[in-house]
């Protein structure tokens, strides 16, 4: 089984893995080209230990606020297993949509 790009001695049915909220590294909202363009968001998310791997961005808007939750893939608390302290990044680019008007205030919580 490969676990973050490492190959690892333990089969897939043994290692239960759970998401978890992702550390946040940067954030940067970009803005479209055109004015009917979409709006992004380029997150850089961390990845805590070896046995860390990215799983997922999703938005949801309510009003003028966006909602990011950025998860990673983790063994399961409950099932110790050793894992190597080194750190990676994951990077990731989401749409925001489109239709956003000029001179309001819109809000991103990560």
């Amino acid at each position: 089984m490969v676990v973050n790009g490492v190959e690892t001695n333990f089969p897939s049915e043994e290692l239960a893995m759970v998401s978890v909220p992702a550390p946040i590294e940067s954030a940067k909202v970009v803005t479209p080209e055109s004015s009917d363009g979409v709006y992004s968001i380029d997150i850089t998310s961390g990845l805590p230990s070896g046995c860390a791997e990215f799983n997922n961005v999703e938005v949801s808007r309510n009003g003028n606020e966006f909602v990011v939750d950025v998860t990673n893939l983790v063994p399961n608390p409950n099932e110790p297993i050793a894992c190597t302290s080194i750190y990676g990044y994951h990077d990731s680019k989401s749409d925001l949509g489109s239709g956003l008007t000029a001179g309001e205030m819109y809000t991103v919580v990560i």
